[in-house]
């Protein structure tokens, strides 16, 4: 299995600036720029995209946020005795 690798470093600015320092904004433009490389870079594998730091993490939000958090069948049976115990109508969907 062919695999990509990519090692990104970032250094302080003030070393590639004389001292002078970067500005919040020149800095998001670095990243913006390195973000947009590694977007349309070629993928090793057709089936798995290019990721970046927090893709995964986004992705799972969003279906989350659509379709609700799954929950494990012994932590339902728990919501579901906790209900019972209270006199509280359990709602599953």
């Amino acid at each position: 299995m062919k695999k990509n690798f990519l090692l990104s470093v970032l250094f302080y600015g003030c070393l590639f600036t004389n001292g002078q320092g970067v500005t919040a904004d020149d800095f998001k433009k670095h990243m913006d720029h390195w973000i947009q490389r590694f977007r349309v870079a070629r993928p090793a594998n057709d089936d798995q995209p290019v990721l970046i730091p927090g893709d995964p993490e986004r992705w799972m939000e969003k279906e989350r946020r659509e379709n609700g958090i799954p929950l494990l069948p012994a932590v339902v049976e728990d919501l579901r005795k906790l209900s019972d115990k209270l006199g509280l109508p359990f709602i599953e969907e």
